[in-house]
């Protein structure tokens, strides 16, 4: 991998001025956006098929039907969370046109972990050879890479740093389970077999006097919800459950207080920074299943066309799924110079987030 970020510093030299970091009147613009998944196609009969839906005589066909997703991509067996965030990271660098020594600031945003400690953030910096960047993780579900852009847009606007590079990398794949003893038990994990695999970043760059970029963001968490939905592996806990790892896929209060709290959000942050309705190009939600797309954006107001989604090829990819859903946008022609975009997003706990963007 050292040898990848040597070729990439001799590829991709600092092609763009940055501003100095005692310049109080920064925008924090996306400069670059960059993807990974990985090569292997999994079907939703090929989920419903390992997850044993005909030994309990379950309908062929439930998950797509209820997710509205076709098909995801697992990782390889010797694939990481740092290896989808890493090749997802080179290719943002390389759309922002910088050089990796040019970024101040790692952040790495996912639910999945190659492992507890260190930061995973360390091996993207070693891995791009981002040498001159502090690194740190942001933990927060499904919500991690919006709390990983807001943090980013602050560092920006405090002056403190001049590029930031906020990732993702999810091998949400490896929580499933898939030897349910019982049809209850699978029916209660069914939401969960929408997951796949795959990266996402964003480079986030100051620009002086610049109209473009994240012109607001705001956060709301309800933390009496945070008994819902919980992955209980990995902690203190329960540190020798293996079963705990698992996803449960109980979603009902969560949902239902998203259906609340996220429209309510949306639309003070929009009044707030001046915008309306009508006047965003784009927006990116999160990507869970495309029944909660279109409910959300009925309650929002906001036309389905309007809204960018890549779940059916690419499921639900956690923190991944809303610089994923960006990316994709970019590449059709979706997103052009000058749209308004509004990234909003939910994770368990609840945790709720709207990003708005001059692009």
């Amino acid at each position: 991998m050292k040898k990848i970020a040597s070729m990439l510093n001799q590829i991709f030299p600092s092609r763009r001025s940055l501003p100095s970091l005692s310049s109080t009147s920064n925008a924090s613009v996306i400069r670059g956006v960059g993807m990974y998944v990985p090569d292997r196609v999994v079907s939703s009969e090929e989920v419903e098929v390992l997850a044993g839906f005909d030994k309990f005589g379950i309908r062929k066909g439930m998950v797509k039907l209820f997710t509205g997703v076709e098909e995801r991509r697992y990782a390889r067996d010797d694939q990481q969370p740092s290896d989808m965030a890493s090749a997802a990271a080179e290719e943002a660098i390389k759309h922002a046109g910088i050089h990796p020594k040019d970024i101040d600031v790692v952040i790495f945003c996912a639910i999945t972990n190659d492992f507890l400690e260190p930061a995973i953030a360390n091996i993207v910096q070693e891995r791009i050879g981002a040498e001159n960047a502090q690194c740190f993780d942001v933990k927060n579900a499904c919500n991690a890479f919006m709390n990983g852009l807001d943090l980013a847009d602050s560092f920006i606007k405090a002056s403190k740093a001049r590029c930031v590079l906020v990732t993702s990398g999810e091998v949400l794949s490896r929580l499933l389970k898939f030897n349910c003893t019982t049809r209850e038990d699978v029916e209660r994990r069914s939401t969960s077999f929408s997951v796949g695999d795959g990266g996402g970043a964003f480079v986030v760059c100051a620009e002086p006097q610049s109209e473009k970029g994240i012109q607001k963001t705001a956060f709301r968490t309800y933390g009496t919800l945070w008994n819902n939905n919980v992955n209980w592996g990995g902690g203190t806990m329960y540190p020798h459950d293996p079963d705990k790892f698992y996803f449960v896929g109980d979603t009902k209060e969560l949902v239902a207080e998203s259906y609340k709290v996220v429209p309510e959000l949306f639309k003070q942050t929009l009044a707030e920074v001046g915008w309306t309705v009508d006047s965003i190009s784009v927006t990116v939600g999160a990507q869970v299943a495309m029944y909660l797309t279109k409910e959300m954006t009925k309650r929002i107001g906001i036309p389905l066309e309007k809204t960018v989604t890549v779940l059916p090829k690419l499921g639900n990819t956690g923190a991944s799924g809303i610089p994923m859903a960006t990316y994709q946008a970019l590449r059709h022609g979706k997103i052009q110079d000058g749209d308004r975009v509004v990234l909003f997003g939910a994770g368990n706990g609840l945790s709720v987030g709207c990003i708005c963007v001059q692009w």
